[in-house]
């Protein structure tokens, strides 16, 4: 991804609803699915793999151990500008960490970003403790394929069926795989639709901009009333996947 991309994203995901509403969703599964046992000393490890600017790792609770990676200098670099320290620059294929280390790890909009999603998976079962948990986000939906993915270095969009079998291992179980943002699926389909046939941008670009004040409260508001349907239910479809992951 490249720096102005970095850029319009660290200048605005503390507010964007679309950050804000994954965020809620995020930390109210790794509240509920994420401990290191009521007798253990330590306290919860949590690995934010693909880390970008550090909004996530900004706002893990403090009782939460976190350490950022990420491949990208320029992100490492906005996590600093965050105050944030614990940082580790490395692929996500080959992680620089023991095995077991994790009681959690967040994968939020990384594996469409890998050449090998598969290896990455492998990685991160192997650096997750038994009864430890992964996180993940992915944009779904091959059809909602736009400059938006192009401007991010994505490689792919998932359908549910292609995410299930990647992450259905023999060491692992599925707690969670859901669509989520749902409510906005055809408008934003439409104007990814749209944008592709009416016109070409000199400049690939992403859809990341600043929404008015009472719109981004709106949806803000959706959002998050989402991460709260998402808790009790899977729904049939949405812009994004999201899945919780449990190692055996």
């Amino acid at each position: 991804m490249d720096v102005p991309e970095y850029e319009r994203m660290f200048s605005c995901e503390g507010s964007h609803w679309w950050f804000r509403g994954i965020r809620s969703l995020v930390f109210r599964f790794l509240r509920r699915f994420s401990a290191s046992g009521a007798d253990s000393p330590l306290p919860v490890r949590v690995l934010d793999l693909g880390c970008g600017t550090g909004i996530t790792l900004d706002g893990l609770s403090p009782e939460r151990w976190a350490v950022g990676m990420d491949i990208s200098p320029a992100a490492l670099a906005f996590c600093r500008r965050r105050s944030i320290s614990r940082l580790v620059r490395s692929p996500a294929e080959s992680l620089p960490v023991r095995s077991a280390a994790f009681h959690a790890v967040l994968a939020l909009d990384l594996l469409e970003h890998t050449g090998d999603d598969r290896a990455v998976i492998d990685e991160i079962v192997r650096v997750l403790r038994p009864g430890g948990v992964l996180i993940l986000t992915v944009p779904a939906g091959p059809g909602l394929w736009s400059e938006h993915d192009r401007a991010l270095g994505h490689q792919r969009r998932y359908r549910r069926s292609e995410l299930r079998e990647k992450l259905t291992r023999p060491d692992t179980e599925i707690e969670k795989l859901s669509y989520f943002n749902f409510c906005l699926f055809l408008p934003i389909l439409a104007f990814r639709r749209m944008g592709r046939s009416l016109f070409r941008p000199k400049h690939t670009s992403s859809d990341l901009f600043r929404f008015p004040g009472m719109l981004n409260a709106l949806l803000t508001a959706l959002l998050k009333l989402e991460a709260r349907l998402v808790g009790w239910m899977n729904v049939p479809f949405g812009v994004s996947l999201f899945a919780v992951v449990r190692k055996k």
